[in-house]
């Protein structure tokens, strides 16, 4: 029988958690794929099959089949928004910003988590923190810069949800974005010169 060829080939109790396994190699040592689905958790029952091109004409067994059990644990993924774009403003106004799509990640078994938001900017003399207001998916964030101030400052956007930390778990997401106060939106003033 040294002669004959071995195919291995794998199968998976549950589809949704972890599909269909694949088998590389040849030879006495093979490979075996297992790779979950993206939000899936739970037991799995994964059959690894071999059969020889012998047959079982002889009395044989051309073919051999053994289970292992897999464990997927949950992971809490990061929490989302949309991408928030560079913004220009002028001096001594104060702009709404909307920040949309904001939830927890992950799948249905993360929906019930709060997400909150935070702004810290690079540059706190020329633009404070802004404000963030709202819940939900769509929020509103402030900026307020201060007072005849300008110049280029990043503001670091932090979403952070309630859900369970460490390990492979994550709970913050962060994006940078760029804001230019700049241009001149103040009253003119008139110095009076002396003469009549």
């Amino acid at each position: 029988e040294a002669t004959q060829t071995v195919s291995v080939a794998a199968s998976s109790s549950d589809l949704v958690i972890v599909p269909t396994p694949t088998v590389d190699g040849s030879g006495p040592t093979r490979t075996l794929h297992l790779i979950p689905a993206p939000h899936q958790s739970g037991i799995v029952f994964i059959t690894v099959t071999a059969a020889d091109d012998g047959g079982s004409a002889t009395g044989g067994d051309g073919v051999v089949s053994r289970d292992f059990r897999v464990v997927i644990d949950a992971a809490n993924d990061a929490p989302v928004f949309d991408p928030v774009g560079d913004v220009t403003m002028r001096k001594n106004t104060v702009l709404d910003l909307p920040v949309t799509g904001v939830g927890p990640g992950g799948g249905a078994d993360e929906l019930g988590q709060r997400v909150t938001l935070e702004a810290l900017t690079s540059d706190p003399a020329i633009l404070p923190s802004p404000v963030i207001t709202g819940d939900g998916p769509n929020r509103v964030m402030t900026l307020s810069p201060t007072p005849d101030a300008g110049g280029r400052v990043e503001v670091t956007l932090v979403a952070t949800d309630d859900g369970p930390p460490g390990g492979v778990n994550v709970t913050t997401f962060a994006q940078v974005f760029t804001v230019l106060v700049g241009g001149d939106n103040t009253v003119p003033t008139l110095t009076h010169g002396g003469g009549p």
